[in-house]
């Protein structure tokens, strides 16, 4: 079985237990290592360090650096990992044009079934590129 590292950053415990749960379930041809951080800032910190993901889960709004000043930031690495991008408003999408990494979004609350077929999907496309 592949398996396949996540990071995931939200300000919401209740969030990351249920992904953290979900994901494992609803895609079952993986194993899983699971990062899980709580604020802006702190992700700040970590992907300076650590970028060896297949794939970060991020929320736009939450303490400290947003999800997208955190995607910005991944952006300028030489190989960044994608970045799935959860958001419970509607934002200006407009604002994200230019962040490559950035392969979908996706409103709170999230469905797992659904959640998992654009984590395949992501990977899949990554594949071929």
């Amino acid at each position: 079985m592949a398996k396949k590292r996540i990071l995931m950053v939200d300000d919401s415990e209740i969030v990351t237990q249920d992904l953290q749960a979900s994901i494992p379930e609803n895609l079952k041809l993986y194993d899983f290592e699971f990062d899980v951080l709580h604020d802006g800032d702190s992700a700040l910190e970590h992907i300076k360090k650590d970028l060896k993901y297949d794939l970060i889960i991020l929320d736009w709004v939450m303490p400290g650096a947003s999800g997208l000043m955190l995607a910005s930031e991944i952006d300028k690495a030489s190989n960044p990992p994608p970045i799935l991008m959860l958001t419970s408003k509607f934002h200006d999408l407009e604002v994200t044009e230019g962040i490559e990494s950035i392969k979908c979004w996706v409103l709170k609350p999230v469905r797992p079934d659904k959640l998992a077929d654009t984590i395949e999907r992501i990977w899949q496309l990554e594949k071929t590129a």
